[in-house]
């Protein structure tokens, strides 16, 4: 049983409570990925570019988890990117030339885009790829521009 609350110094309102199974409060910690996470999946039969996860204005996109299935294609190739349209980042590229892809990375730290920046994927070759990311989005108060997203890294 919680017998203290822990409260907002701003507005007093009662920070992560949740009724427990046996109808008594718990205090609930856990990640901004965990509260605030979800996921998107894009798959392609043939060469194209999509966009995974596209943002608002500014926000910007964090990446919590990246898993990527591929068949083996003569000259293929998959790619996972960050890009603005001008600025692009790669996050990953597989040559599925030899062997199919099939990967999957729970990330760890600050695998943030930069203002504006939306996630895409790009497929060279006609093979089936499947590409789902966990993901969730910050607001552009608290984004980076680019120049001062990549100064950081």
């Amino acid at each position: 049983m919680l017998k203290a609350e822990l409260a907002s110094s701003k507005n007093k309102k009662s920070l992560h409570t949740h009724m427990g199974y046996d109808d008594e409060p718990v205090l609930v910690t856990t990640t901004h990925a965990d509260y605030a996470g979800t996921f998107k999946s894009v798959a392609h039969t043939v060469a194209a570019t999509s966009t995974i996860v596209s943002v608002n204005g500014l926000d910007a996109i964090v990446l919590t988890d990246l898993i990527v299935c591929s068949e083996k294609q003569a000259g293929g190739t998959v790619t996972v990117q960050f890009t603005d349209g001008v600025n692009t980042v790669i996050i990953l590229t597989a040559n599925v030339v030899d062997a199919p892809c099939n990967l999957a990375i729970p990330f760890m730290g600050n695998w943030c885009g930069w203002q504006g920046a939306y996630l895409e994927l790009i497929t060279v070759g006609n093979g089936d790829a499947t590409v789902s990311v966990g993901y969730f989005k910050v607001r552009a108060d608290k984004a980076l521009p680019y120049d001062a997203w990549n100064a950081k890294r």
